[in-house]
């Protein structure tokens, strides 16, 4: 394997290897203080929420915190995990980075938001930054925005799992409905807390976009007073397209998702990436294995690459970040640098990667894209969306690539931030996919923004 093959699995990442008015207090059975703790994501994987004194299960909108987490003096996360089903792996993450007063307790807040990834990486990679103060979710929460995110029932799967029959069943709409348990629990709490219970402003990353639009579309044929998203924020996404190329694309994925679905196969396996990143931390300056990147890559040059190439794939110059190439081979060269992002940090992220996704959810996703399947459901009334939409993307992502979906809705108050550097044929160096959470300058590139539009929504109603 060479690093061109590798980082065309990267690129293909998304679609390939793709709720009481009860006091805050009665929420928890120990001080705050007793609970702060740091865990790594793979032990919250696998630790049960707590039962109460009885054995039987708390009811959802009384379940203590699974870890509590001190982000700064006064931000905290909470997280949670919360079973969804009878199944061993039918469990959800649900975090939530909050202000909290003198006595650790969440601090009521206006304004909320509710983080949903994508592909790889759970709501502390994507949005968390690994538990780092300079993270998307402690800039929302230090500017007093209610976050809540979502860990997908995937990202929960232990690495030492060889039986994925239990994701035959996990299609889109499975994870749509686990969406929706999240935002449930995080309304319920609002209310516990003093704030009010009202629908959130939901962001999704990459394929979680195409998950937020699914919601949309389900949510727009029921009664405002049952829905639980006022306002969508798809972050370098798309959910159709009048390219044909990339409809070509789109639509040979999604044959390759159902071959492997009609063979059994029902996971993306995503271990190679947490192998490139733990190579690139432990050993940066070895050669890298012949079955990674091979001659003449070394580990760390590997990573930097992975990340940095460009594919033809989701659009022409597709990339999770902008990468410096001496050679000025941005296709296949060997890449020494970052541009915006910080790559011990990159591969941090790459190290503590979930281990595998559903592959029906992918399957389900491309063909809505491709536009093939008539019986699917979820893209039957676009024109029934009229929440206040704003899309975020990159140059060298998604980019201006992701506006048409936008076009299809029936929203009146659609706007859009591409933050992007080169001309459209030169995107193959643009400010990428990645480095929207990840750049060193994010928050005054994108994370200002995004805030903004969050405080907008305050006030918004049901339309």
């Amino acid at each position: 394997m060479n690093s061109r093959t590798v980082v065309v699995v990267v690129a293909t990442v998304l679609a390939v290897v793709s709720l009481a008015v009860a006091a805050l207090g009665q929420v928890y059975t120990q001080s705050p203080a007793d609970l702060i703790h740091k865990k790594s994501a793979q032990t919250r994987a696998t630790q049960p929420a707590s039962p109460n004194s009885s054995g039987t299960r708390l009811p959802l909108s009384l379940q203590p915190p699974t870890t509590i987490t001190q982000l700064s003096d006064s931000i905290v996360e909470f997280y949670y995990v919360v079973k969804t089903g009878p199944g061993q792996y039918d469990q959800i993450g649900i975090h939530h980075v909050t202000l909290t007063d003198k006595h650790g307790n969440p601090v009521p807040s206006g304004d909320a938001i509710m983080m949903l990834h994508g592909d790889l990486w759970p709501f502390d990679g994507a949005f968390g930054r690994e538990f780092t103060r300079e993270s998307i979710a402690t800039y929302l929460a230090s500017n007093k925005i209610d976050v809540w995110g979502i860990d997908l029932a995937w990202t929960l799967v232990p690495r030492s799992e060889n039986d994925f029959s239990f994701m035959q069943t996990w299609n889109l709409q499975h994870d749509v409905n686990d969406l929706a348990t999240a935002l449930t629990f995080s309304r319920t709490f609002r209310v516990q807390n003093g704030s009010d219970g009202g629908p959130l402003t939901l962001l999704g990353w990459s394929r979680g976009g195409w998950q937020g639009y699914a919601l949309l579309n389900q949510e727009s044929q029921i009664s405002c007073n049952q829905r639980q998203v006022k306002a969508f924020i798809p972050v370098d996404t798309y959910y159709k397209t009048n390219d044909s190329k990339i409809q070509s694309f789109i639509c040979s994925l999604e044959q390759s998702l159902d071959q492997s679905i009609a063979n059994g196969v029902y996971d993306a396996d995503y271990t190679i990436f947490q192998t490139v990143g733990q190579y690139a931390l432990q050993a940066p300056n070895v050669a890298s294995p012949a079955d990674i990147c091979g001659d003449p890559f070394t580990n760390l040059t590997c990573a930097i690459s992975v990340v940095a190439e460009y594919g033809d794939t989701f659009t022409p110059y597709y990339h999770f970040n902008a990468g410096y190439f001496p050679d000025g081979n941005y296709y296949s060269g060997v890449s020494n640098g970052l541009v915006y992002s910080n790559i011990n940090t990159i591969n941090a992220l790459f190290a503590g990667a979930a281990s595998y996704e559903n592959l029906p959810m992918q399957a389900d996703t491309m063909a809505i894209t491709c536009g093939d399947d008539p019986s699917l459901p979820y893209d039957k009334h676009l024109a029934d969306i009229k929440v206040s939409v704003h899309y975020v993307g990159s140059g060298g992502g998604f980019g201006s690539y992701g506006l048409y979906t936008l076009s299809l809705l029936g929203s009146k108050d659609v706007s859009h931030h591409i933050v992007s550097f080169y001309p459209p044929d030169q995107a193959y160096k643009d400010f990428a996919h990645v480095d929207l959470f990840y750049a060193q300058e994010a928050q005054e590139l994108v994370w200002e923004d995004i805030l903004h539009f969050v405080k907008e929504q305050r006030n918004a109603k049901c339309k």
